[in-house]
């Protein structure tokens, strides 16, 4: 075993060892309506310690601290959702949406998952399209900041999917499409992770027909080629995989040869060169931030 493989398995299984970590108490009010998401005593310590990883490894991303996280969970529902979320001392109490975790669902190899995940590549992208005012800035378009498979209900009675879990955010001056852009690199690895080699070319496929926005895809196609689709021991976290699962997946991210795939990267690219990114690109937020 070569440096570099041995230094991807190593990350791999710290990896697994902190997403195996339980930061929270969840539970479900008696009247099923409700559930209630309360950290338990030693998540400061530790999200304090992971937030100046974070940083160090430039990920642009952190943990939010309890009132920063229930105030954004708050404004998430009532803007995105038009629903509410209130605070009981330390927990957040939210809505119980029906359905179940896309996590779960794909992780249990049920057949038929396409569905569920053309379900929820949808509702990120309309989650995008949302522009978001937190308390203390001016509204920007809306990004999740761990958009994992984890962090998604999906019902299938209704053949709807909603996303949740608000408390990771993104440095709100990163350039959208960025912040976009990394949303869906969480979404597609860690679908990829609960899936099989064979389900790859599916993913890609669906992910590029029903989130539709050129410039983010593509944004997230040079994400994967310039190689920073794993920079950080968080985005092991995310989705932990084999290294040749890993290869398959960004093989086929970056193939471009169906009709779809390649209309869509190709009108992005032709966009950035009319200018149709300059407001994107001109921004003086960082692209890549060291949040």
């Amino acid at each position: 075993m070569n440096l570099a493989a041995l230094d991807y398995v190593i990350r791999t299984q710290c990896a697994r060892w902190l997403a195996a970590a339980r930061l929270h108490r969840i539970s479900v009010t008696t009247s099923g309506a409700q559930r209630v998401k309360q950290r338990r005593v030693c998540a400061s310590a530790l999200i304090l310690a992971g937030n100046q990883w974070l940083r160090f490894e430039r990920s642009g991303v952190r943990v939010l601290p309890v009132s920063e996280w229930h105030e954004r969970a708050r404004e998430v529902y009532r803007q995105v959702y038009g629903e509410t979320a209130t605070i009981s001392g330390r927990a957040l109490v939210v809505p119980n949406w029906p359905g179940r975790c896309l996590g779960e669902f794909l992780q249990s190899q049920e057949p038929g998952w396409q569905p569920a995940f053309r379900a929820a590549v949808c509702a990120l992208a309309e989650f995008h399209q949302v522009n978001f005012a937190s308390l203390d800035s001016e509204p920007r378009p809306m990004s999740h900041g761990d958009a994992t498979v984890d962090n998604v209900i999906y019902d299938a009675e209704s053949d709807t999917a909603r996303w949740c879990d608000f408390e990771t955010t993104h440095d709100p001056l990163a350039c959208p499409e960025w912040r976009q852009a990394d949303d869906l690199r969480a979404f597609v690895y860690s679908a990829a992770s609960c899936l099989g080699v064979d389900d790859i070319g599916d993913i890609v496929d669906l992910c590029v027909r029903c989130y539709q926005n050129g410039s983010v895809l593509d944004r997230f196609r040079r994400y994967v080629q310039d190689g920073k689709s794993w920079p950080s021991l968080f985005h092991f976290a995310q989705a932990s995989m084999p290294q040749t699962h890993r290869s398959a997946l960004e093989a086929e991210l970056l193939n471009g040869s169906k009709e779809g795939r390649t209309r869509c990267f190709v009108s992005s690219e032709l966009d950035e060169l009319s200018g149709g990114r300059e407001g994107c690109m001109s921004t003086q937020a960082p692209d890549v931030p060291s949040f």
